[in-house]
């Protein structure tokens, strides 16, 4: 039993400490585990106020000062320090975005996505680590889509037809499975998300093998740009049900086994109770929770881990964005994480942890 950052007490974190190297059990307290924060207070430091110099150089290069000096800070900065055997990667100069209150960009969201994706492999192949009450959990993986699986181009430009649209989702979705053939029937998921960016807010539309068509958005439904609704011309649909178009075609495309029940299917919106009305700016930290705890469970039995007060939800905003500035670069999927652990460290030696 552990207190998190806001004093409420929080269960069942597992963590096994090797070599700088957290393992946790997917439940809602490891996301606010005090221990991880603490452990790699570096890394967060290195990620948000290691970067600052980017701006600054950028200044520098606009009134033509000194170039060599300008040209290492942008190398500096310009640097992967995430990156995927897929070729998912994030430059230093975006973990910026994970910063409290700034609009994180959809590099960021793609490549927490792909890492989730790499974790889920894990917990399906590994033992069962979750225990009799997690069964909900289910043991088909789920799959974690990329923004541009439906991009604006995709879903706006009418010079694409429907064979078209088909045909680039088929080519994003390639390089989500890691370009195995095998797995593009999407017959081995339970679960499929795909964040969506539309009006400049991030939200996901789902899709579960028990023929549900799920709408995750944190902002109430009276105050949210995103809006349910059909028609027999394509361009008249919202983009949830262009989305549910596309997806139901290019699965009757493959022969899967729901074809025919998800292409009758209404697109529902998800109701719970820590939806926002003003906050438009933590959309993609909402996301990215919303995609690694939802199981394709009802509302009811949904534990995001977030609390309901908007002071409370603030601060553990806060906190899931320097956990996932962590979660990302010490991640096993992460093919640069040594090299970055060693120059946060570095940087901590240089600057001092500081506070944040």
């Amino acid at each position: 039993m552990l207190k998190n950052m806001s004093g409420t007490t929080v269960y069942r974190c597992v963590l096994e400490n090797t070599h700088k190297k957290y393992t946790c059990v997917p439940c809602v307290c490891c996301d606010f585990c005090e221990r991880v924060l603490h452990e790699y207070t570096c890394v967060v430091m290195f990620m948000w106020f290691g970067t600052q110099v980017y701006s600054y150089a950028c200044y520098l290069r606009e009134i033509r000062l000194t170039e060599h000096i300008v040209d290492y800070i942008l190398i500096f900065c310009r640097k992967l320090v995430f990156e995927t055997e897929s070729g998912v990667g994030l430059y230093h100069f975006q973990m910026l975005d994970l910063q409290p209150s700034k609009w994180i960009n959809d590099g960021v969201i793609n490549g927490f996505a792909s890492m989730l994706n790499y974790e889920e492999k894990k917990r399906i192949s590994g033992s069962n680590i979750f225990g009799d009450d997690d069964k909900v959990k289910g043991i088909k993986p789920r799959l974690f889509g990329q923004t541009n699986c439906f991009d604006e181009d995709m879903l706006l430009n009418r010079k694409h037809k429907e064979a078209g649209r088909v045909e680039k989702f088929k080519s994003a979705l390639f390089l989500v499975v890691d370009q195995k053939e095998s797995l593009m029937s999407l017959s081995e998921y339970c679960v499929i998300f795909f964040p969506i960016l539309e009006h400049n807010h991030f939200y996901l539309v789902s899709f579960m093998e028990r023929n549900a068509i799920t709408v995750i958005d944190n902002i109430d439904a009276s105050k949210s740009p995103i809006h349910l609704m059909n028609n027999d011309n394509f361009f008249q649909k919202s983009t949830p049900y262009k989305v549910k178009d596309i997806f139901s075609k290019y699965l009757k495309m493959v022969n899967h086994h729901k074809s025919a029940e998800i292409e009758i299917a209404d697109v529902v919106r998800l109701e719970f109770e820590w939806k926002t009305v003003k906050n438009t700016v933590d959309c993609g930290v909402f996301v990215r929770r919303h995609m690694e705890t939802w199981f394709g469970v009802t509302a009811d039995k949904w534990d995001s881990g977030f609390p309901l007060t908007h002071k409370e939800k603030k601060a553990c905003l806060t906190n899931l964005r320097k956990k996932y500035a962590i979660k990302l670069v010490t991640s096993e999927a992460n093919k640069h994480r040594s090299r970055v652990l060693d120059e946060a460290a570095e940087h901590e030696k240089t600057h001092g942890i500081g506070c944040f």
